[in-house]
């Protein structure tokens, strides 16, 4: 007598449901925490750093994402002839037929790896890019207002740009200055607040290359360029 074929049942198919709802929500929950790190990365970190409005605090946050970006990469180096000798091994394994189901299964783990090690890489990636160091901070009270210099260099140490920002209430600042310059000149540089002349002044490689009053334009000073004639030194005497 011939054996009737089985259908799944409602309650089976609700079993299934329940075991893959867990996985799901993991992945929706994954995929989420990655954009928002690459977001805040890309749109608000590098940004930032690169002369836009943003969040001092935020991007400070996010700049200790370096070390595991080190991590990843260094990881990620080490295991690749890992992963290189196990996908020869599986097709190896794939010419054998009963072997080929689970080869398949085994090539998916190990893409779905590098994958997650690709994204992690694209999400930390901008605190590679860009290394910022804060050269100093100047609170001034009767402004209600943060001076910052910050040091920012890419990808080199020895060389970058000494960024001035205004910030206000929450971090949330804006860049008013920007020098190229190198590490041991943004060392030596320092902010000061003249409080007879009411004035906010930023000293780099030897001279005043920022000085501004409030209610009145800002004297920028450019050390690298054809004019540089220290016309902010000028208007300090």
């Amino acid at each position: 007598m011939s054996r009737l074929p089985e259908f799944p049942t409602p309650n089976s198919d609700a079993h299934h449901h329940r075991e893959s709802s867990p996985r799901r929500r993991w992945w929706r929950f994954g995929v989420i925490a990655w954009v928002g790190l690459a977001a805040v990365g890309w749109l608000g970190y590098l940004a930032f750093f690169g002369g836009l409005p943003g969040n001092y605090w935020l991007a400070q946050v996010y700049s200790i994402s370096l070390f595991p970006l080190a991590a990843v990469v260094l990881t990620t180096v080490l295991t690749a002839p890992m992963f290189g000798l196990a996908f020869g091994l599986l097709a190896i394994g794939s010419i054998h037929t009963p072997w080929r189901r689970r080869t398949r299964q085994g090539a998916k783990k190990l893409l779905l790896l590098l994958l997650i090690e690709a994204m992690a890489i694209a999400a930390l990636l901008p605190s590679g890019i860009l290394v910022t160091t804060l050269s100093d901070r100047l609170v001034i009270l009767p402004w209600h207002t943060t001076y910052r210099a910050i040091y920012v260099s890419p990808l080199d140490d020895n060389y970058g740009d000494l960024m001035l920002v205004k910030c206000g209430w929450f971090g949330f600042c804006r860049q008013v200055y920007r020098s190229y310059t190198d590490v041991g000149s943004a060392d030596e540089a320092y902010l000061q607040f003249d409080a007879e002349a009411n004035q906010i002044k930023l000293h780099l490689e030897g001279s005043w290359v920022y000085v501004r009053s409030p209610g009145a334009p800002a004297c920028q000073e450019g050390l690298h360029s054809d004019h540089a004639d220290h016309e902010c030194d000028a208007d300090l005497n």
